[in-house]
């Protein structure tokens, strides 16, 4: 375990990195939006991010953060609950919300409860009305690293009927963050329904991926049909929630892989999956080392319930009922 300085927030708040693991895998992670930072196997980092409080703060990218109260777009920023109407703030240009709003989760400062040489628990406390949404909420995240593997123990008390989705938002490249562009790593998603979106990515409906450039269901270069009108994918995919497996003491189903020069398995109890390869990141501040933003050099794999929840009948958290959900990933 290693503790130590990573910068100050603008009110003089320090900010920390927390660094676990064992020989085979080490995750550094911050206080600063639970962020992970590093994903560390085999004197490779898998893991993109940036190197100053400045860069995370001023970057909208959301680079490796915790993302909460609802995490992906909810539409028009508004949604009904118990007879009344909230309207959240449309972040995403101007229309939608999108992961929790103009200062969600993934910028505020994360209490540590506990460190240990394999585990890093953190708490967030986020008042009624925080951001739009109803009711005092309680989140504790816990980030443990057995062996060759990482879980995201996300666990979440509410004293109102509110939205919530809880995910990380880690941009993955399976031959290091720094090792070039994704479109030939071989993606695998244990999924048999995606939904198509509108213009603002907003979900229209959720449809087969039977004969679609959205079926990963075997083993594809994800490169491999993009092109033309179709720039790349930010979709929501639909797992299908068998091939379970123990990783880190949990036995968690199949969600999706990412073989390059290692490989990136995913498992969660949760029923979707967001994969963004990155189509939007461009521009500053440069990630870690220098290292240029660009285009398809990253994937997210977003492990969430489904978009626009709110507005689906989906993704509400009952007054007073414990959320607890495990997301894990094998590192091969």
């Amino acid at each position: 375990m290693e503790i130590k300085r990573f910068g100050t927030m603008p009110d003089g708040t320090p900010v920390t990195q927390y660094t676990i693991g064992n020989d085979t895998l080490r995750i550094s992670v911050l206080d600063l939006g639970g962020i992970l930072r590093g994903v560390y196997k085999d004197g490779k980092d898998l893991v993109a991010g940036f190197d100053t409080v400045e860069d995370y703060l001023a970057d909208d990218s959301y680079q490796g953060a915790l993302i909460g109260r609802y995490a992906n777009r909810i539409e028009d920023g508004i949604f009904t609950l118990d007879g009344v109407t909230y309207q959240l703030a449309k972040n995403e240009n101007g229309i939608t919300h999108l992961h929790g709003g103009s200062c969600g989760f993934s910028r505020r400062m994360w209490k540590v409860i506990s460190v240990t040489d394999d585990t890093l628990s953190l708490s967030l406390f986020s008042p009624d009305m925080d951001e739009g949404y109803p009711g005092n909420l309680e989140v504790t995240v816990t980030y443990r690293v057995v062996s060759n593997a990482f879980s995201i123990d996300y666990q979440a008390v509410c004293d109102k009927n509110t939205p919530l989705n809880l995910t990380n938002h880690a941009y993955f490249n399976p031959n290091g963050y720094d090792g070039g562009d994704i479109l030939s790593v071989m993606a695998t998603l244990n999924a048999d329904r995606y939904d198509e979106v509108d213009a603002a990515l907003i979900p229209v409906k959720d449809v087969s991926v039977e004969g679609t450039v959205f079926d990963f269901r075997t083993p594809h270069a994800i490169g491999e049909r993009i092109g033309g009108d179709f720039v790349g994918y930010d979709h929501n995919f639909y797992l299908i929630g068998d091939k379970a497996a123990s990783v880190c003491g949990v036995t968690l189903p199949f969600a999706a892989r990412l073989e390059g020069e290692h490989t990136i398995t995913a498992y969660t109890d949760l029923p979707c999956v967001q994969m963004y390869i990155g189509n939007f990141l461009v521009g500053s501040p440069d990630l870690k080392g220098g290292v240029p933003k660009r285009r398809h050099h990253t994937v997210c794999l977003e492990t969430q319930l489904a978009p626009n929840g709110p507005n689906r009948g989906v993704g509400i958290l009952k007054a007073g009922e414990k959320f607890h959900s495990v997301t894990a990933f094998v590192i091969d």
